[in-house]
């Protein structure tokens, strides 16, 4: 009895790992055929005559604000990316910072701060590699209780597991047209819906005392503090900014305590006029997101930004 007991996990391990590497070569098998690249190497195109590269990491308000093109063009020699990816929130853009940072280090990298909410985008398990996550996990593990790690990292190894046996998010992935270079499209929400900006950003804002946010602070700042790290490792420049809207007076309290904790040279603060222009509803496609035309306002900033 013991002896079946003992033979039926190493059975059902076998059977996982078997499993497991016929899944991960039919994936492979399918980039092959369909000629895709491994698809986070897809998000680093040929540099051809540039001589760097600037990234831009956020959620869909970065997707759907930066215009690449028309940055590209006012900077000349650099290389423009939008990597905005749809729900990120601030520990998915952390990960895929750090990807970034590992396979170009002559980079530039623009990261739009956001919440750490416990939600896992349904692209990083495409996007970014294991390890990236276990490094923000290490990083926290000291100073968190283990309900917390639970609540916020939780569906991240979840998304790991489930796409490690499963083909499902790859062939629609694949079977969508959608790839990295999708995400260099600015504006996609074209329609002017006439909405105000939902609780914008205020060049006053700074200067308030908010309050303090949830238990879970301390992670934004060891996360900044990776982020950082590692920048001045490999001898590249990192900034971070505030969306200019937000979606609850919540999160905007919070981003404006994170956005204090970041070293001044490491901040784009907008300015006032840029701030009051944004608030514009014509420029808007819905209560978070500019249209088209409010994303080209938003991207010359950066332009001029790293223009002069």
């Amino acid at each position: 009895m013991n002896a079946i007991l003992i033979k039926s996990p190493f059975k059902l391990l076998l059977f996982f790992v078997m499993v497991s590497g016929i899944v991960f070569g039919f994936k492979h098998l399918c980039f092959q055929v369909l000629g895709v690249k491994n698809i986070p190497e897809a998000l680093f195109q040929p540099k051809d005559n540039f001589k760097r590269t600037l990234y831009f990491v956020g959620s869909s308000r970065t997707k759907y604000g930066i215009n690449d093109t028309l940055i590209e063009k006012r900077l000349k020699n650099i290389k423009v990316v939008n990597a905005g990816v749809l729900s990120a929130n601030f520990l998915s853009s952390t990960m895929l910072a750090l990807e970034i940072l590992s396979m170009d280090s002559n980079s530039t990298l623009c990261i739009e701060l956001g919440v750490v909410n416990g939600k896992a985008p349904s692209q990083i398990s495409m996007l970014v590699e294991t390890r990236y996550l276990h490094s923000t996990f290490e990083s926290n593990l000291q100073e968190s209780s283990l309900e917390d790690l639970y609540k916020i990292y939780s569906p991240y190894y979840e998304a790991y597991f489930f796409d490690f046996f499963s083909i499902k998010p790859y062939l629609s992935y694949l079977l969508s047209n959608e790839s990295i270079s999708s995400l260099t499209q600015f504006g996609v929400h074209n329609k002017n819906l006439n909405l105000l900006p939902f609780h914008s950003i205020k060049c006053g804002d700074l200067n308030k005392d908010y309050a303090k946010p949830s238990h879970n602070f301390f992670i934004y700042k060891n996360l900044i503090k990776l982020i950082i790290e590692k920048s001045k490792l490999l001898n590249c420049r990192v900034y971070f900014y505030l969306p200019p809207h937000t979606a609850s007076p919540e999160e905007k309290e919070r981003l404006i305590e994170v956005f204090k904790l970041i070293p001044i040279e490491n901040r784009i603060i907008f300015n006032c006029e840029f701030l009051a222009a944004l608030r514009n509803p014509e420029w808007m496609a819905d209560e978070e997101h500019l249209n088209v035309k409010g994303a080209s306002f938003y991207s010359s900033f950066f332009g001029n930004f790293f223009g002069n």
